[in-house]
């Protein structure tokens, strides 16, 4: 059931998507013979890592997996090992920092406040930032356009993350709600 994550060829911006697709898709064939087998999980990722950039290191695993025992050695850490090895070999170590680094200059084009308030969630959690804090409250403001962060620091102040994000999105209406009034002023 499902569809296969495109083939790895080694593009590290990748690696996070092609392993969490192999995941979703063991889960959902969870059912079928074989995809509880640790052994099977990795021959299955590693039938879609292809590419010189990848081959090496896949055929290497390949040797590893053919010399276990698979009445023996066919267990849950197998399959924890081996996710945990390939984090190791592929993952993107910068991507953290990157995303920290767009999380600090995103800003909302009004009136697209679901999309920025989307964005700066995606980015807080590949920043590793929780969005209870009162850094990341001040980061979500600091991108507000300043029309609308007038409106949204006018008392009463929003205390926390989720309210100041309410507040935004209701001064967003209010702002578009007066526009649309005033351009059917004659």
């Amino acid at each position: 059931m499902g569809s296969l994550p495109a083939v790895f060829s080694r593009n590290r911006a990748e690696a996070e998507d092609f392993i969490n697709g192999i995941q979703a898709y063991i889960r959902l064939n969870r059912e079928v013979p074989g995809f509880n087998s640790p052994m099977k999980k990795i021959a299955l990722t590693l039938t879609l890592m292809q590419g010189e950039k990848v081959a090496g290191w896949a055929h290497d695993i390949g040797e590893v997996l053919d010399e276990l025992n698979p009445a023996t050695n066919n267990i849950p850490a197998l399959w924890d090992t081996f996710l945990m090895e390939f984090r190791e070999q592929y993952l993107d170590t910068q991507s953290a920092d990157r995303a920290h680094t767009e999380l600090e200059n995103l800003t909302m084009k009004v009136p697209y406040i679901n999309k920025y308030i989307s964005k700066f969630k995606e980015l807080c959690q590949k920043s590793g930032y929780l969005t209870g804090n009162a850094e990341v409250t001040y980061m979500f403001l600091r991108g507000l356009p300043k029309s609308l962060l007038e409106d949204v620091l006018k008392a009463p102040q929003a205390t926390d993350y989720p309210a100041t994000k309410e507040q935004a999105i209701q001064a967003t209406r209010t702002q578009q709600l007066l526009q649309n009034i005033l351009r059917q002023c004659p």
